[in-house]
C-alpha cells in the first residue's frame, strides 16, 4: 500500500513580493512566521486563524496556480531549480545517447514551440487512426491494453505494486477504470455544470481532431462514463486492503468478468502469463465488462479517441492546450495556462525523473541533511515503539508483532540508491509527442520486466526533486526536495522541526499502523495479525475520529468524508502525537526555552499549523473533498490537535472554547 504525506494540490501568491516564490522569507530566525499570525483570535475558537489569519488575509492565488501553501511553494521552488539545471545542459544532439543528453533533448522538444506548431495535430490524428479503424471489441480491448505503454485510456486499469499475498516481489493490480471526473460528479446532485463543461470539452476536442459528429459523440461519452460510475466501487470501498486482495490468474479472471476480452487486453499490454495478478475490484470490473459489451462500437471508439486526445493535448498545438486548460478550471485548475517552462519541467520529471533527480541531488542535497533526518527518524521510531508498549488497549502478542513490524521499516532519505538507466529510451529533440509516447512505452516495459524479480527499493514513486514523503512496502522515503523550510531547517528551533518534519516522519511511520496499514505484517503480507479484541478497540477509536472529521464543513453543504480520509487522519494524529513525545524526550528533562513569549509546546503546534496553511480555489477544494484520501488543509490542522491533551494545556483551552473536545471523547490510538 502507498501513502503520501502531501496533498495533490498546488500553491499561491502572497501580496508581498518577497513571499511569491516561497514562504521562507517571511519566517523568523527560529522558524515560525509571527507576521502570519492573528493574535486577536482565541486559539481555542479558531486555531487556523490564530496561527495563520494574517497570512490568509494577505494571500491571493495567482492565475497560473490552484492553491498556495508550503508544499506547493516548495514544489514551485524545486521546479524553478530544476529549470535552471535543464537550461544549463549542453545543446543536445537530435538523437542523443547519454542520460544528460536525452534529458536535454526531451526538454528542448517541449520548449521548441515552433517545432510543435509546425507539426500541427498530424501526430495525434495518426494516433487516432487505429481507433477509428477498429471493427470489433476485441481489437478495441487490445488498444486499451496498449494504452498502458502509450497514450489512451481503458475501462480497466493496471498498476504494478508489491505482492501482498506472498510478501515477495510484484503483482499487477487490475481494477475499475474509465472515469475522467471524480465519481461523485456523475452520481450526485450539484455537479451538473461540471458535467456539462466536460461534455462541451469532449465535443470541442473531437472537433479539433476531425472526429465525426462531435456533439453526439460527446453525449455518448458522458453517458458511458456515468454507467461506469454507477458500476464502480466508491473511493471509501477501494480503501479496504483485505477486500482488494484477490490473487487470480488468467483463467479465473475470465470467469470473474467474462464479458471483457481479457486475452486481447493483456496481450495489448504485453503482460506475460507469469506475472502475478490481483483483481482488486472484482464485482465492479465484472459490471464494467458488461457495460463494455453492451455499448455500441461507435460509442466505444469515440470514448477512446477522446480520452487519447485528452492525454495528448498538453503536447499538442495551442488550441488543444487551451481547450484542456479551460476544462481543468472547472475542476479547480489554474485560471490561465501556466508558463511553458513549468509544464516542460513537469513532463521531463514524469518521463525521465530518475535522471533529473540525479542532477537535482548533486546541486541541492548534502550528506549532513541526510544524516540529520536519519537520526530524527530513529528518534521518532523509538518514540513510536514507546507508544506501542504503553498502549493499554493492545494485548502483548499484538504489541510484539507491531514492534517487529516497526523494526522492519527501512528508511531512505534524499535519493534512491540506484539510478534508472534510460539507454533503451529513444529521444528525438524535434519530436515532442513521439518522445512522450516512447517514454511511456519505456517505463511500462521496464515495469513489466521488473515484475519477475525482487522488489526494487530504488524505484521510487516520487523522485528526489519532488517534495514529499511516503511509505510503500515497508519503506519510508523522504525526498531531497522535502528537506527544506518550513519542514526542515537544521538552524531552526527544535520544537519547530519536530512540529514540521518530525510530524511528517511520525505520519509516515504511523501509516504502517493506520486502518489500512495495520493489515500488513512485518514480512510484507496482507493479513489481519491483530487479536480480535485489539482490533475491535482500534476500530472503535477510528470510528470516533471519522465522525469528528465528517462534521467538518470546508464549503457550505460539503462535509469531509471521514471514512475516505481515515488513514491520513489517523496518521496525522498519531504522527503529531509521536513527534510531540519525541520533542519532549529530546529536552532530556530540561525545560524548553521560551522564545518571543512562546513556550516550546506552543511553538510545536504553531509549526504544525503553519506547515499546513493553504489558500485553495473552491473548485479544487470541492473536487478534492469528493475524491482525495487527504482531508483539506484546515481540517488537517484542527482535527489532530483537538485530540491531544498537551494542546489544551499549551494554550489554556477551556471547556467553553469552540474547538474543545471533552477528555473522554478525545481519540487516543497511539
Amino acid at each position: 500500500m502507498r501513502c503520501t504525506f502531501m496533498l495533490c494540490g498546488g500553491a499561491a501568491l502572497a501580496l508581498a513580493a518577497a513571499a511569491f516564490a516561497s514562504d521562507s522569507p517571511t519566517i523568523g530566525s527560529w522558524g515560525v512566521d509571527l507576521t502570519g499570525m492573528d493574535s486577536s483570535v482565541d486559539p481555542g475558537n479558531d486555531f487556523v486563524a490564530y496561527a495563520n489569519g494574517a497570512w490568509l488575509a494577505r494571500t491571493v492565488i495567482p492565475a497560473d496556480r490552484v492553491s498556495f501553501g508550503p508544499f506547493a511553494n516548495m514544489r514551485a521552488d524545486a521546479d524553478a531549480s530544476t529549470r535552471s539545471l535543464l537550461d544549463a545542459l549542453p545543446a543536445p544532439a537530435k538523437h542523443p545517447a547519454d542520460q544528460a543528453g536525452k534529458v536535454a533533448a526531451l526538454w528542448r522538444s517541449f520548449m521548441d514551440e515552433g517545432a510543435v506548431g509546425a507539426r500541427g495535430d498530424r501526430p495525434l490524428r495518426e494516433l487516432l487512426k487505429p481507433i477509428a479503424n477498429t471493427r470489433d471489441r476485441t481489437s478495441l480491448a487490445r488498444l486499451m491494453g496498449r494504452a498502458n505503454a502509450g497514450l489512451g485510456a481503458s475501462v480497466v486499469e493496471l498498476e504494478f505494486g508489491a505482492n501482498y499475498s506472498t510478501g515477495q516481489g510484484y503483482q499487477l493490480g487490475i481494477r475499475q477504470g474509465g472515469l475522467r471526473l471524480p465519481r461523485a460528479y456523475y452520481l450526485e446532485d450539484g455537479h451538473a455544470d461540471a458535467v456539462a463543461a466536460y461534455r462541451e470539452y469532449a465535443a470541442h476536442l473531437l472537433t479539433l481532431t476531425g472526429w465525426p459528429d462531435p456533439p453526439a459523440a460527446a453525449a455518448s461519452i458522458v453517458a458511458f462514463e456515468t454507467e461506469i460510475a454507477k458500476a464502480s466501487w466508491s473511493e471509501t470501498e477501494i480503501r479496504d486492503p483485505l477486500r482488494t486482495l484477490n490473487p487470480t490468474d488468467r483463467r479465473h479472471l475470465s470467469g470473474a468478468a467474462p464479458d471483457f476480452p481479457w486475452a486481447a487486453f493483456l496481450s495489448g499490454a504485453e503482460v506475460d502469463a507469469a506475472v502475478h495478478l490481483n483483481l482488486e475490484t472484482p464485482d465492479s470490473v465484472a459490471r464494467i465488462g458488461r457495460i463494455f459489451k453492451a455499448t455500441s462500437l461507435s460509442d466505444l471508439r469515440a470514448w477512446l479517441a477522446f480520452r487519447t486526445a485528452d492525454r495528448a493535448a498538453p503536447y499538442m498545438t495551442l488550441p488543444y492546450q487551451e481547450a484542456r486548460s479551460r476544462f481543468q478550471r472547472v475542476l479547480g485548475g489554474p485560471a490561465v495556462l501556466p508558463a511553458r517552462w513549468k509544464r516542460g519541467v513537469t513532463l521531463v520529471n514524469d518521463a525521465m525523473g530518475s535522471a533529473v533527480g540525479e542532477l537535482y541531488v548533486r546541486s541541492h542535497f548534502t550528506s549532513d541533511k541526510q544524516a540529520s533526518i536519519e537520526r530524527l527518524v530513529e528518534t521518532l521510531r523509538i518514540a513510536f515503539a514507546a507508544k506501542i508498549r504503553s498502549a493499554v488497549w493492545m494485548s502483548a502478542p499484538t504489541q510484539a508483532e507491531a514492534l517487529r513490524k516497526l523494526a522492519a521499516l527501512e528508511v531512505q532519505v534524499g535519493r534512491p540508491r540506484a539510478v534508472i538507466s534510460y539507454d533503451r529510451l529513444n529521444i528525438d529533440s524535434t519530436d515532442l509527442l513521439g518522445n512522450v509516447i516512447r517514454a511511456h512505452d519505456f517505463d511500462w516495459h521496464r515495469r513489466v520486466a521488473a515484475a519477475h524479480g525482487a522488489w526494487n527499493k530504488s524505484d521510487w514513486r516520487f523522485w528526489p526533486q519532488y517534495p514529499t514523503a511516503y511509505t510503500e512496502n515497508r519503506q519510508l522515503i523522504f525526498t531531497a526536495a522535502m528537506l527544506q523550510p518550513p519542514f526542515f531547517d537544521p538552524h531552526a528551533d527544535a520544537a519547530v522541526n519536530y512540529g514540521a518534519i518530525g510530524a511528517v516522519i511520525g505520519h509516515e511511520i504511523s501509516h504502517q499502523f493506520d486502518d489500512q496499514g495495520r493489515m500488513g505484517d512485518a514480512d510484507g503480507r496482507q493479513r489481519d495479525w491483530w487479536a480480535p479484541a485489539d482490533a475491535a478497540r482500534f476500530r472503535e477509536q477510528a470510528a470516533r475520529l471519522s465522525k469528528q472529521f465528517s462534521q467538518m464543513e470546508p464549503l457550505p453543504g460539503l462535509h469531509v468524508n471521514g471514512d475516505l480520509t481515515l488513514g491520513e487522519n489517523i496518521a496525522d494524529l498519531a504522527g503529531l502525537s509521536v513527534a510531540l513525545e519525541a520533542y519532549h524526550s529530546s529536552l532530556q528533562g530540561r525545560p524548553a526555552p521560551v522564545i518571543d513569549g512562546l513556550t516550546g509546546d506552543q511553538r510545536f503546534f504553531l509549526s504544525w499549523a503553519q506547515s499546513w496553511r493553504e489558500r485553495v480555489r473552491p473548485e479544487r477544494l470541492r473536487s478534492d473533498v469528493l475524491s482525495d484520501v487527504h482531508s483539506p488543509a484546515d481540517a488537517r490542522i484542527i482535527g489532530p490537535i483537538r485530540n491531544i491533551d498537551d494542546w489544551y494545556t499549551a494554550w489554556d483551552i477551556r471547556s467553553e472554547a469552540k474547538l474543545y473536545v471533552p477528555p473522554a471523547q478525545r481519540v487516543g490510538l497511539w
